[in-house]
């Protein structure tokens, strides 16, 4: 859908198309690229075991994380992004909505997380 929509795009800008349909297609394209990305960050990494015993997460992009803490802050800042850029391209409030509860729960984990890994610090 989102590839076929900027080829045909890209064919529209060609063939000198009327230019309010072609701006308003690449508007479009832009607010299911901004949804894309949203349903993404939504996802969870895939969580698997390093050579030696040592968990780690696999994020949807390919990210590499190697700390519960490191996994948590990455999710965060995914979110952060696809959330803005969600709000910039004029997707529905209530996805954004809901989006914002599950980036609610993540950012009390990731408070739990700091807070253990200071402890962590200052005993050491």
């Amino acid at each position: 859908g989102i590839v076929k929509l900027a080829a045909s795009i890209t064919t529209a800008q060609t063939a000198e198309a009327m230019e309010e349909v072609v701006q308003r297609a690449e508007q479009l394209h832009r607010r299911l690229c901004a949804e894309s990305d949203l349903r993404k960050a939504l996802l969870e990494p895939k969580e698997s075991a390093g050579e030696d015993g040592s968990p780690n997460w696999t994020h949807y992009n390919g990210v590499k994380t190697l700390s519960m803490l490191e996994m948590l802050q990455t999710r965060d800042n995914m979110m952060d992004t696809s959330l803005e850029k969600c709000t910039t391209e004029g997707v529905h409030q209530s996805i954004i909505e809901e989006a914002m509860k599950s980036q609610k729960t993540l950012k009390a984990a990731l408070k739990q997380a700091i807070a253990e890994d200071e402890e962590r610090k200052a005993k050491e």
